[in-house]
C-alpha cells in the first residue's frame, strides 16, 4: 500500500471490519507496509507523511515504511508521469535520518527502500544508523 495510491483509508476500514467480525484477531496479526511518495522525500515532510498515513489507516504504527522511489519532487505532484523540471535533488541523508526518527518514535517497526539501485543503496549504507530492512523492487 502507498499513500500515492489512495488506498490507505479503505485498507484501514477493511482491517477494522475484519477484526470486528473476528476474521482477524487483532491489528498485530496483519503486517502493514506503506510507501512514502516522492513529494514527501524531504527531511521536513517524512514524519508528517507517515502520521497522515497512520491517521487514514486509523492505526498507531506500520510494520514497514518504505521510501517509494529514490527521487524527490515538488509537493503536490501525484503522478508517475513526471517532467524533468518537477524532479528535485534528493537529500538522501536527511530523508533517511527522518525515516530513522519515524522508527524511533514507534510510528513504524521497520524502515526500508523501494526501487533503489545498488549504487544508491551503497550510498545510503554509508551513513545509515539503522540499515534498511528491505529494498523492494517492483
Amino acid at each position: 500500500m502507498a499513500f500515492h495510491y489512495g488506498s490507505d483509508g479503505a485498507l484501514g476500514e477493511a482491517i477494522a471490519e475484519d477484526v470486528r467480525l473476528g476474521l482477524i484477531r487483532s491489528r498485530a496479526d496483519v503486517f502493514i507496509t506503506s510507501k512514502q511518495w516522492c513529494t514527501d522525500n524531504h527531511p521536513t515532510r517524512v514524519v508528517s507523511a507517515i502520521r497522515t498515513s497512520l491517521s487514514n489507516l486509523k492505526m498507531d504504527y506500520l510494520d514497514l515504511y518504505l521510501i517509494h522511489l529514490p527521487i524527490s519532487t515538488k509537493p503536490g505532484l501525484g503522478t508517475y508521469q513526471l517532467k524533468r523540471e518537477e524532479v528535485m535533488p534528493l537529500d538522501l541523508k536527511g530523508v533517511w535520518e527522518a525515516m530513522e526518527e519515524c522508527q524511533k518514535l514507534g510510528l513504524t517497526r521497520s524502515i526500508g527502500v523501494s526501487n533503489f539501485t545498488t549504487k544508491k543503496l551503497e550510498e545510503l549504507l554509508q551513513f545509515a544508523k539503522i540499515p534498511p530492512a528491505v529494498n523492494q523492487d517492483n
